[in-house]
């Protein structure tokens, strides 16, 4: 399948405004929603470090080779220590941004940034397609879809990322949506 991302206006403006003035960007949403896929596209210009939480491997970087922390998988983050650390570096390093994508809710340990206006909240709302979207995504793909087409991929998939992005994919080539 193509790796096509759309980040829709809403987004891209929120990401500017936590690069900004922010410290924490929080994609919440399940699996499906595109939070990786989108996350490395918004940070496409950015020094990256990218951990997985729950992972043998996890541990915070203790370089200076990087200026956004990527943490994926955060709801794998069980142990009370690692979370510790994690807003340990977030509140000392200022001059550093951090994203961190989850399949649920933003845990208690890191409201109080929420509460600080330091932690953005996207949530699986703000990453369901509408309809510029879903026509954005058809014609990057070069795929001809009509208004009733698109009306009728977004009664059958919600706006489903991943649903508009399959749909795509089989309508690819001249097959029509049924």
């Amino acid at each position: 399948m193509s790796r096509t991302i759309i980040i829709k206006p809403s987004v891209r403006q929120q990401y500017e405004k936590f690069m900004a003035r922010g410290r924490v960007l929080f994609f919440s949403a399940p699996c499906g929603f595109g939070k990786s896929s989108l996350a490395e596209a918004l940070l496409a210009e950015e020094r990256v470090c990218t951990l997985t939480a729950g992972t043998p491997e996890y541990a915070l970087p203790e370089g200076e080779d990087w200026s956004v922390l990527l943490v994926d998988d955060l709801q794998q983050m069980q142990d009370e220590t690692e979370q510790q650390a994690l807003c340990d570096l977030i509140r000392e390093r200022g001059d550093r941004r951090f994203v961190l994508l989850s399949r649920g809710a933003p845990p208690g340990w890191l409201m109080a940034f929420q509460y600080a206006g330091l932690m953005t909240v996207l949530n699986a709302d703000a990453l369901l397609f509408d309809r510029e979207d879903v026509r954005a995504l058809f014609r990057l793909q070069e795929i001809p879809v009509s208004e009733t087409e698109i009306s009728g991929i977004l009664k059958e998939t919600s706006g489903y990322p991943l649903g508009v992005a399959i749909t795509a994919h089989n309508m690819a080539g001249g097959r029509a949506f049924d």
